[in-house]
């Protein structure tokens, strides 16, 4: 009986001392003054069972069980109306009316235990340890067991609170918080109901009521979370986590084993997940690169979306922790490289407004003063230097102060403003907006769009327009509108938007564009519309010789005379690299055949305006047409109605065309080489000389003899300044020159009469000794048209007048060509070339 009766002293004087410190640490806190309440009743509880328990008359024991009563019966409404103010659901707890009706089954209670049933002398039964006490039968369900309703019920609640507040909150701090008295609550509540009351009730003697015993392990563990975590304190947490939710930038909350417990919705924006679904995702599935956790620098690495793209960041770690070293996980913030200084501006904005509600907490008297000054000077810094243009106003409207963005973007000096209204400053355009916005961000509006503002000038300017109001002591003294230029950004959306529908070199639009038009525009209003498909005749031969910028003009002087011989009504269209469509509305057949007259007239016009050495740009084009005539046609079976119309004609032309292209190559070059005039013709004479000797095959004359008037023909690709340039050629401009070969080629492959001899002007540079270009052929795997050639090609530069060499004579020339048998020329036509020519001097 004696130790029992210790155990219930020490429980009493411990649960009234932690209460005590409690309060004493904190008088005026809500939570400590209930603690303080809970903890009395508990110690007075066990006190009065400690007097029970040492009493030798049951009579005295049982007074004492029954002033118990009152004690247990407040307990569990004391302990859920603890955990309610805890977990902040203690809105309907706040006045006297609403406390009584909250603890009436506690009082509902101490009526029956005292009134309708008490405890008796007979419930009692003395053993070694103390008394025990027996129920006895119950015969009215509801009032005898009215008691053990109501605490279940009360406790019930409170664990139920206790478990929610923890699966709701976003805090380790309060999931700890909450395991503890979820814990320490649970075990005394299911070992005190077997011992003091589902055994009693089984009419069997076994302890004496241990509960107030039990119910010390929630009181230490309620004052070890007030002490250790600082139940109720206000969670600065909370504050930052908004903060960061209104921030665009991408965030990330891990808790400390790495698991993504929260993001805000910059970062589902920035990945294009859905919150439930990054949740569920590791680091390494969203990053590229490992994250290094102790790294408290900015690192640059790539962030990878939902579809795959990936986009490059600047993350930063933080470790979060409280000031005993508890560690709450990781806060990682992650920003779009290129949207860095805006990202920088927000986090100062955000940190400045979490400085002023510090300061406002800890300084309520004095704040609006110092806030101000304080608010001034570190707004400054950012004010001055942004890169937004940055106007403050006052309540009344009227300009306070503009930064140098603001004069340079929209024209403005500071010392014309200042002092005078925003809307009536701003260019005419604008005011409406302007005084608009003043008034939405005076009513604590914070503002953020895109618009258009207008210079001092009138030149109109694409911005994003943010505001905020400036608050001082919780009210609001004025507020700043940041416009961001965003014309770039916008100029360069329009051209990407041009490039999707429209060919960069010509202006017209693209196919994709035609496709779509077709597809969703043609109505009766058009009808009839005529497709009229036009190609460009020997472009790539065009290239071929003069190279892209060649055939680009070609391309930009055709597109000018469709511009010019078509209505601004009718829609012009580039769709492959030498094909061109116009759509024609409202256009029958005559119509059309008048168009097409038109410019056949036009392109006509333009070919006797060309020079001699311009007459490779001579413009050929085959054409071909459809008509729509219901909506019911089909445009695409139109289409290649005019395509097939197009290639029959093509097909008339096509010949007698590349054949006519390859004279006017050989006369323009002639018009820009002077030596290529004359020479032909010597070499030509030359080569037939040589074919004689040789007794060569037909094939391989007529071969040599055209090789011979065509082998420089590349050289029309080659420019004048290094074609006709007085002393020797630089390494980088015989490297050009050296490239006529293989554009001679791409001329003849193309060209119906040459396409023979391709690979003979290809190769009418090698040499026997395999130094030559553009193969380093070597020996008879030279054709020996080539061979013949470099001979006869040779002789005549030495002997003739050249911009870069004193011509020799001919015995000069012949000790050259014997010098250089064997390694650059054939040592046995040489032979054949030295006999014929020394004959052919001979008077």
């Amino acid at each position: 009986m004696v130790f029992l009766s210790a155990l219930f002293v020490l429980s009493s004087i411990t649960s009234l001392s932690l209460g005590a410190n409690s309060l004493l640490s904190n008088p005026k806190d809500r939570l400590n003054k209930i603690f303080f309440v809970l903890t009395l009743d508990i110690s007075a509880w066990a006190f009065t069972y400690s007097l029970m328990n040492i009493s030798q008359d049951v009579a005295v024991a049982t007074a004492f069980h029954r002033v118990g009563t009152i004690f247990y019966s407040l307990m569990y409404a004391i302990l859920l109306h603890f955990i309610l103010v805890l977990v902040k659901k203690d809105k309907y707890l706040r006045n006297m009316l609403q406390l009584f009706l909250f603890y009436i089954p506690a009082f509902i209670s101490i009526y029956l235990y005292f009134f309708y049933k008490p405890v008796t002398v007979a419930d009692h039964v003395k053993t070694s340890l103390g008394y025990v006490y027996i129920y006895p039968k119950y015969n009215n369900l509801i009032l005898d067991y009215f008691f053990h309703i109501y605490y279940i019920s009360y406790t019930a609640t409170g664990l139920y609170m206790l478990v929610k507040w923890s699966k709701d909150s976003k805090y380790l701090k309060e999931k700890k918080q909450a395991k503890i008295l979820i814990e320490t609550i649970l075990a005394p509540f299911a070992i005190g109901s077997v011992s003091d009351i589902v055994i009693p009730m089984m009419q069997k003697i076994a302890l004496p009521p241990i509960s107030v015993i039990l119910f010390n392990i929630p009181i230490i563990g309620i004052w070890y979370s007030m002490k250790k975590y600082k139940l109720m304190n206000l969670k600065v947490e909370e504050l930052i986590t908004e903060v960061l939710e209104m921030m665009k930038e991408g965030m990330i909350i891990l808790d400390p084993y790495l698991r993504i417990r929260d993001v805000n919705k910059g970062m589902l924006e920035l990945t294009g997940y859905e919150k439930d679904e990054i949740c569920t995702l590791t680091l390494d599935s969203i990053f590229d690169t490992e994250i290094d956790l102790s790294c408290r620098e900015s690192s640059e690495m790539n962030i990878i979306t939902k579809t795959g793209r990936r986009v490059p960041i600047l993350l930063n770690v933080e470790e979060t922790k409280d000031k005993f070293g508890d560690s709450y996980g990781y806060l990682l913030l992650l920003r779009e490289i290129s949207q860095l200084k805006e990202l920088q501006s927000a986090i100062i904005r955000y940190n400045k407004e979490l400085e002023k509600k510090v300061e406002e907490r800890t300084d309520e008297l004095k704040r609006e003063k110092i806030n101000e000054q304080k608010q001034r000077e570190k707004y400054q810094t950012l004010f001055d230097n942004s890169q937004d243009a940055i106007v403050e106003f006052d309540l009344e409207g009227n300009i306070v102060n503009i930064n140098k963005k603001f004069e340079e973007l929209f024209g403005y000096t500071k010392m014309n403003v200042k002092n005078k209204p925003l809307d009536e400053v701003v260019f005419e355009k604008d005011r409406y907006d302007f005084a608009k916005e003043i008034g939405e961000t005076l009513m604590g509006v914070v503002i953020n769009k895109e618009s258009i503002r207008h210079t001092k000038d009138g030149n109109p300017i694409s911005v994003i327009v943010k505001s905020t109001p400036i608050y001082i002591g919780g009210t609001i003294i004025g507020g700043f509108i940041i416009c961001t230029d965003i014309t770039e950004n916008k100029q360069y959306e329009q051209k990407l938007s041009e490039i999707a529908i429209k060919d960069s070199l010509t202006g017209f639009y693209n196919l994709n564009y035609f496709v779509d038009y077709t597809s969703k525009n043609i109505d009766n209003k058009m009808l009839p519309m005529a497709m009229l498909i036009f190609d460009i005749n020997g472009l790539k031969l065009v290239n071929d010789s003069l190279g892209r910028d060649g055939g680009d003009r070609l391309l930009k002087t055709f597109a000018e005379i469709l511009k010019t011989s078509v209505g601004k009504e009718n829609l012009l269209f580039r769709i492959g690299g030498d094909e061109f469509l116009i759509l024609l509305k409202n256009a029958d057949k005559p119509t059309v055949e008048n168009v097409i007259r038109n410019i056949q007239s036009a392109f006509e016009v333009y070919n006797e305006s060309l020079k001699d050495e311009d007459k490779i740009l001579t413009l050929s084009v085959s054409y071909g047409y459809s008509l729509l005539e219901t909506e019911n046609d089909d445009y695409r079976l139109k289409l290649k109605e005019a395509d097939d119309m197009m290639n029959r004609n093509k097909l008339l032309e096509e010949m007698s065309n590349k054949n006519q292209v390859i004279n006017i190559l050989m006369s323009a070059l002639s018009e820009r080489d002077y030596v290529t005039s004359g020479h032909t013709e010597r070499v030509m004479s030359m080569c037939k000389m040589i074919a004689a000797k040789m007794n060569l095959s037909e094939d391989e004359r007529e071969k040599l003899i055209l090789l011979a008037q065509v082998h420089d023909i590349g050289k029309i690709g080659i420019p004048d300044d290094i074609l006709n340039k007085k002393g020797k050629l630089t390494k980088e401009e015989w490297e050009i020159m050296k490239s006529h070969s293989e554009k001679g080629y791409k001329i003849a492959i193309n060209s119906p009469e040459l396409s023979k001899i391709a690979d003979l002007i290809l190769h009418h540079h090698e040499r026997w000794d395999g130094n030559g270009y553009p193969m380093g052929l070597k020996g008879t795997e030279i054709p020996i048209e080539c061979r013949i050639l470099a001979i006869v090609d040779a002789y005549d530069a030495m002997t003739s007048q050249r911009p870069y060499n004193t011509p020799k004579t001919h015995e000069e020339a012949i000790e050259e060509l014997k010098r250089n048998a064997g390694t650059q020329f054939d040592p046995t036509i040489v032979e054949v070339f030295i006999e014929c020519m020394n004959k052919s001097k001979k008077p």
